[in-house]
């Protein structure tokens, strides 16, 4: 049975930009202020998670222990609480890299950061950032 989750869902839409119209690049944008919340930089949407127990020779079911789940890593940064001198800033990162934007409600732009946050964890700490923005992934 396919679970549909909004993490999953964008994670989609993300790669449909990039398979469609070769973008790697956007802005999420508050859909009632428009002002931009999260700039996400797509870096491999074809990459693949594996999680679970290793087992040693022995085990007689060592199938049922992993799972591997496609993934799309990014990196991004947080803007919810930014200043107006960090929004300009993100205005014309935008402009200068063609970045598209995607209007998202509040509540949907903060659970992505949830999401975000939760997956960083997976990296060693000295792969987590890159000139200021985060790494991360999201499952699809």
């Amino acid at each position: 049975m396919l679970k549909y989750t909004m993490g999953k869902m964008f994670a989609n839409r993300l790669v449909e930009c990039a398979n469609d119209e070769s973008l790697f690049r956007f802005v999420i944008r508050d859909l009632t202020t428009k002002s931009p919340v999260l700039q996400i930089i797509l870096l491999n949407p074809d990459t693949w998670s594996c999680s679970g127990n290793c087992s040693d020779t022995e085990d007689k079911d060592p199938v049922h222990k992993l799972k591997l789940q496609p993934i799309i890593k990014v990196l991004y940064s947080d803007f919810h609480n930014a200043t107006e001198s960090q929004s300009r800033l993100i205005e014309e990162w935008a402009t200068k890299n063609s970045a598209e934007s995607i209007f998202m409600s509040t509540r949907q732009t903060q659970e992505l950061v949830g999401l975000f946050i939760s997956a960083k964890d997976l990296y060693p700490p000295s792969c987590t950032s890159f000139q200021g923005l985060i790494l991360s992934s999201l499952q699809w």
